[in-house]
C-alpha cells in the first residue's frame, strides 16, 4: 500500500523545533481530499480488518471539518471531509466507520459521534476510552458514571502510564 499525499507543517519553522519522533509521526500523516484517494485508502483499511482510532474535528456548515484515523502501524489519514464531503459515501469512509466488523476506538466520542449522525454515518463497533476509565472509576473507587468529571486523552494516558500526545496543540490546519 504506497502512501500518496504526506502532510507538510505550514510553518518551515516548526520543522526545527520538532523531535526526530515528531518528524516520524508527521512523516506517518496522509492527507486525503479526492475520492478516488479516499476509497483506495479506505480499501487498505478494510482489507486490513484491524481496529481503528478515530478522531473528528469540527463541524462547519453542517459537514464534519475532519476525519482522523490512525492504523495499527502507526499511520495516519486525515480525511478533509469539510473540503469534499463525498468522502464519505464516493470515497467510501462511511462505510469504514459503519462496517461492525472493525474496531473503532475513539476518546469522548458523542460529540464526533453526533457531528458524523448528521453527515448521514451511523458509527458501529466504538470503543470510547473515555467511557471506558470512567467503568474503571466506578469499579474501583465507586466513583459515579454519569455525573464524574471528564478525563482527557492526554490525561489518560498519563492515568495509563502511557506515552502523551506529543504534538497536541502545536499543529493546525
Amino acid at each position: 500500500f504506497a502512501r500518496k499525499s504526506v502532510w507538510k507543517p505550514k510553518r518551515t519553522t516548526v520543522e526545527t523545533e520538532l523531535s526526530p519522533r515528531d518528524r516520524d509521526i508527521l512523516s506517518r500523516i496522509t492527507v486525503v481530499e479526492e475520492v478516488a484517494e479516499s476509497a483506495r485508502v479506505v480499501e487498505h483499511l478494510i482489507r486490513q480488518g484491524r481496529p481503528v482510532a478515530v478522531d473528528v474535528e469540527g463541524n462547519s456548515l453542517g459537514v464534519t471539518g475532519l476525519v482522523q484515523v490512525k492504523d495499527c502501524e502507526g499511520n495516519f489519514t486525515f480525511f478533509r471531509t469539510a473540503r469534499n464531503p463525498d468522502l464519505f459515501k464516493q470515497g467510501r469512509l462511511g462505510e469504514l466507520l459503519e462496517s461492525p466488523f472493525l474496531g473503532k476506538i475513539m476518546h469522548a466520542a458523542s460529540t464526533d459521534l453526533r457531528s458524523l449522525y448528521q453527515d448521514g454515518v451511523k458509527v458501529w463497533g466504538v470503543y470510547d476510552t473515555e467511557v471506558a476509565h470512567r467503568v474503571l472509576e466506578y469499579q474501583a473507587r465507586g466513583a459515579s458514571l454519569y455525573s464524574a468529571d471528564m478525563i482527557g486523552l492526554n490525561a489518560l494516558c498519563e492515568y495509563c502510564g502511557l506515552e502523551k500526545n506529543p504534538l497536541k496543540g502545536t499543529i493546525t490546519f
